[in-house]
């Protein structure tokens, strides 16, 4: 019987006056007396002895008695002392009492719930599973430095320059400049790389895109020439290839320019159609300048004739010769490739007959080319 048990027996042998307190005397009987607790189930006997002897049982086995104020009071019902104790099996070979061989390995810990201890990590859990390192962000791409002029990276885009010293230039790729010349204007152009950090090329076009001169293969190029015609030329800086730390081709450009030094006659200006310098019939000694033709005008009356000669040497230059009736309507034409060109033509309305001189080649040394022109009228 449990512990509990003789406490609820004890309980209801004091409240029946069975068991001697201070205020309940003891109750004796002889032995002949009918006894005190009869059990059909138990012929035991349950003497005033017995309760004494019981009694200490009790104080033995629980020790003190229970205090009823104690908020731990075996007659508690939310008490599970109640339950019954498990008698342990002196032949159980898991008895803590008897040596095994594992007494040297320490215990494992059991969880107190009675489940396997689970180890911190556990490799099936998803939550747990090792997070992969975080990208490391790619370095920001390198960028190469404009110059002031960008932006003029094709030939459309072209900036303008005048003569002069351009420095703190940066070929990130290919540059486009400008500039505007007249016939028998000298251009120079001179580029210089910085040493090591790459190679440029340097070109030269006129106005419809056609390539007249170029400077190659060296850190440094240059180039002049003269200009057989106006217009806009354009100056090609061409990337090829960067070989410094820093992205782009530093470099610096000069350009330098002079007028055209063709000797001029005394009708200029008469570069133009439109303005011709009117001059009677005779022979004059005359320059035609890459800068600009000759134009001349010389009034006929109806049915008069004109006749238009020019000489000249072929081997610096030649010369092309044209006659236009009034009203701009043109006449005849000689381009025979000789050193002499010859034009007559026979006035329908009276009026000016323009004479226009070409200068269609330049071969010489010297710019522009001398000549002898003769009009007669009759």
């Amino acid at each position: 019987m449990h512990a509990s048990k003789y406490w609820v027996l004890a309980a209801a042998l004091l409240a029946a006056g069975c068991i001697p307190t201070e205020t309940a005397p003891v109750r004796t009987v002889d032995a002949e007396d009918q006894p005190l607790y009869d059990d059909d189930d138990d012929d035991r006997e349950v003497t005033v002895d017995g309760i004494a002897d019981f009694e200490s049982a009790l104080i033995e086995l629980q020790g003190e008695a229970p205090d009823p104020e104690d908020p731990e009071d075996p007659e508690d019902p939310a008490d599970d002392d109640d339950d019954p104790v498990e008698e342990e099996d002196p032949e159980d070979p898991e008895d803590p009492e008897e040596p095994t061989d594992d007494d040297d390995e320490p215990a494992e810990e059991e969880d107190p719930d009675g489940l396997p201890e689970e180890s911190e990590e556990d490799p099936d859990d998803p939550a747990e599973e090792e997070e992969p390192p975080p990208e490391e962000e790619p370095p920001p791409e390198a960028t190469c430095t404009d110059d002031l002029h960008e932006d003029n990276d094709i030939a459309d885009d072209a900036g303008y320059l005048l003569e002069g010293y351009y420095g703190a230039m940066n070929g990130c790729n290919d540059d486009w400049y400008a500039y505007d010349l007249l016939a028998g204007d000298l251009i120079t152009a001179e580029l210089s790389g910085a040493p090591g950090e790459g190679d440029l090329d340097l070109h030269l076009y006129d106005g419809l895109g056609n390539l007249i001169v170029s400077s190659t293969g060296g850190a440094d190029e240059s180039f002049e020439h003269i200009a057989t015609s106006n217009g806009t030329y354009l100056i090609h800086v061409q990337f090829v290839s960067d070989a410094g730390p820093e992205l782009g081709v530093p470099y610096t450009i000069s350009l330098g320019w002079e007028e055209n030094d063709c000797g001029t006659d005394g009708f200029e200006p008469n570069d133009s159609d439109l303005a011709p310098w009117p001059v009677p019939p005779g022979v004059m000694t005359l320059n035609v300048c890459p800068s600009g033709d000759d134009y001349f005008a010389v009034w006929l009356e109806v049915g008069e004739t004109l006749t238009a000669e020019i000489t000249f040497d072929l081997a610096e230059a030649d010369l092309d010769l044209t006659v236009f009736e009034t009203g701009g309507i043109w006449a005849d034409t000689s381009s025979t490739g000789t050193d002499i060109e010859t034009v007559s033509v026979t006035a329908v309305n009276a009026g000016y007959h323009n004479v226009w001189i070409e200068l269609a080649a330049d071969y010489g040394s010297e710019l522009g080319s001398g000549y002898e022109l003769e009009l007669d009228a009759w």
